[in-house]
């Protein structure tokens, strides 16, 4: 399926905007957090990540890029905090590596950010990467935006196709959702489909595209 097809399901559909949620019952709880980078919080540009193990933030590749796109951020100019609302967090940890997708693309607009220190499980379970990626349905997106960067803002999302990677979704992203997680809901909980990487005007319409893992990254989040 190509994107272009994936998007004429959006002539169907309106954005569907989740109410807003507490901590205790936000998707993806205390996992999801942001990112900042550039300088000290007040107006520093941010990403929203996840984090996939007490150790490693999975977020879009672009968020952890240098102004010339072709090589990785100084690890320790990024920031991430974990369950960040209303100007506070219960942990802050800096970066140690950084880790780009291969490739090049959408598909590939990926990152990995290795923090300093671990997470402890009191403070963020880490979740849990999909074993299969859906073809449609809904998943449901956390993100901070620079407008708002102090609640993260959750919608759900149609899910009109994937394409090599790259999944076409029926929803707005803004500057600060880069990186916010693709969510599925199942018995098990909250598992991690894909990332937010950039949104689309195609048709005219409003959507955004959102990167599955490659084996490169799921690799590195499975290393202790």
């Amino acid at each position: 399926m190509n994107r272009a097809a994936i998007f004429q399901g959006v002539l169907a559909l309106a954005l569907m905007a989740a109410p807003g949620l507490s901590e205790a019952t936000q998707p993806g709880g205390m996992a999801v957090g942001q990112i900042t980078y550039g300088g000290n919080r007040a107006g520093a540009a941010i990403c929203t990540g996840t984090l996939v193990s007490d150790r490693v933030v999975l977020t879009a590749g672009h968020c952890l890029r240098t102004g010339g796109k072709a090589a990785a951020m100084e690890p320790s100019d990024v920031h991430f905090a974990p369950g960040w609302r209303d100007g506070s967090a219960p942990a802050f940890r800096s970066g140690a590596e950084v880790i780009l997708s291969n490739g090049s693309g959408l598909s590939n607009d990926l990152a990995l950010l290795v923090l300093d220190e671990p997470v402890p499980p009191e403070i963020a379970t880490p979740l849990t990467l999909a074993a299969a990626t859906p073809s449609e349905g809904t998943l449901t997106f956390v993100g901070y935006s620079r407008e708002e960067p102090d609640s993260p803002s959750i919608q759900n999302c149609t899910l009109f196709g994937k394409d090599k990677g790259v999944l076409g979704l029926g929803c707005e992203a803004v500057s600060g959702n880069s990186g916010a997680p693709l969510l599925e809901q199942t018995e098990a909980g909250w598992l991690v489909v894909g990332v937010m990487v950039a949104r689309s005007r195609q048709l005219g319409l409003v959507g955004s595209y959102g990167a599955v893992p490659g084996p490169d990254l799921v690799a590195r989040i499975a290393q202790p």
